[in-house]
């Protein structure tokens, strides 16, 4: 029997410029973007899917710990992208 995947809710956020290279309309960096997705996707299909190619220069950060591309989703997720900060 084939079961097919629910959709679910999360929440992307942006920053350290991350939002004028998204390819996202209308981007409000106070409350993000609301996305639905199927549920398990992972991280690396959410970074395409808004335009960001994944590569070393962005972290992501999933409900406030640190997160990597294969992390599957579940609803409700926070997802923060950003640059690494860097110092002297």
């Amino acid at each position: 029997m084939f079961r097919s995947r629910a959709f679910i809710q999360i929440k992307v956020k942006l920053y350290g410029g991350l939002d004028s290279q998204a390819r996202i309309s209308s981007y409000d960096p106070e409350n993000g973007i609301d996305l639905d997705i199927k549920e398990n996707t992972r991280i690396k299909k959410v970074l395409k899917h808004i335009g960001l190619k994944q590569q070393l220069s962005i972290v992501c950060f999933v409900n406030g710990e640190k997160g990597g591309f294969n992390h599957r989703l579940k609803q409700g997720d926070v997802i923060f992208f950003m640059k690494p900060a860097t110092g002297g």
